[in-house]
């Protein structure tokens, strides 16, 4: 994700949380992000006075336990937080404010049954039909080998 990326990603934060009564955890992959960068630094100074809203980085939870608590994970288009998401059967949303990777059709992100939008209200929209429904088509099954079926075509390898 480039710096303009994230920093959308965290101004569509502050619109959730402005719009909702939503909480929202943050987990980032490069939290010294902070340092280096004063827009992204006051962002999240910003995102840290609304009490619904928690830096995960700053709590002393493994990042995979972390990954059990959410009813809805929203990610950008190419991250490995996407796999463990479907593979958790969590509902999974796509943020991609700047439409890169569209055109790359063998990419997770560009599967038509994974929801994806592009801007502010889109995302609002999307995390109230998601976080509404009871069902969502991906399942891990959809975009992972069952180890079952996993282990049979394994050992056809080796006989």
């Amino acid at each position: 994700m480039t710096i303009n990326e994230y920093k959308l990603f965290l101004e569509s934060i502050d619109f959730v949380l402005k719009n909702t009564d939503f909480c929202v955890g943050l987990r980032m992959k490069s939290p010294q992000l902070i340092n280096q960068n004063k827009d992204v630094e006051n962002l999240i100074i910003n995102l840290k006075k609304y009490k619904r809203f928690k830096l995960l980085n700053e709590l002393n939870i493994e990042r995979y336990s972390l990954l059990n608590v959410p009813d809805l994970i929203i990610s950008c288009p190419v991250s490995t937080i996407l796999f463990e998401a479907l593979s958790l059967d969590k509902k999974l949303l796509i943020y991609n404010p700047l439409k890169r990777y569209i055109k790359i059709p063998n990419l997770l992100f560009n599967d038509r049954e994974i929801i994806k939008c592009n801007n502010k209200k889109e995302l609002l929209k999307a995390i109230y039909n998601l976080l509404n429904k009871s069902e969502h088509k991906y399942t891990s099954e959809t975009y992972f080998i069952p180890a079952e079926k996993g282990i049979k075509n394994f050992d056809k390898i080796f006989n």
